[in-house]
């Protein structure tokens, strides 16, 4: 790989681990906002709660695409998700809710195994 292309893909990388972390935070303030404040978009909340995990996954494994990061994305992620729920307990008009954080956990992991299959069936050989 030339220079050129090797500082390309390390500019590549930044942006997008950059933009991870602003979702991270962006997904984190709207699942610690009090209830009233939430925006609805009229989508059954836990297919919300899926999507947006499977969003972070993605950009995740992306800013992160060494195969042998997948799995420690998709653990903190998980946590992420849950401590979110967990820290909802002091938030107004917000609960912990187990469903809610199998939702995330499913968001996830689909987003990630898909990820992985996709990146061994298009793998030069």
């Amino acid at each position: 790989m030339s220079e050129t292309a090797g500082a390309h893909v390390r500019r590549r990388r930044r942006i997008l681990r950059t933009c991870f972390a602003l979702a991270l935070a962006v997904v984190a303030v709207l699942l610690l906002l009090p209830s009233d404040e939430l925006p609805d978009t009229g989508i059954w909340d836990k297919f919300e709660h899926a999507l947006t995990f499977a969003v972070l996954a993605l950009l995740g494994t992306a800013a992160f695409p060494e195969r042998r990061h997948n799995w420690w994305l998709a653990f903190g992620l998980i946590g992420f998700g849950a401590t979110c729920e967990i820290l909802q307990t002091w938030v107004p008009g917000r609960s912990v809710s187990f469903a809610d954080g199998l939702a995330n956990a499913i968001g996830v992991l689909v987003t990630i195994v898909a990820v992985a299959l996709f990146r061994k069936w298009t793998k030069p050989h």
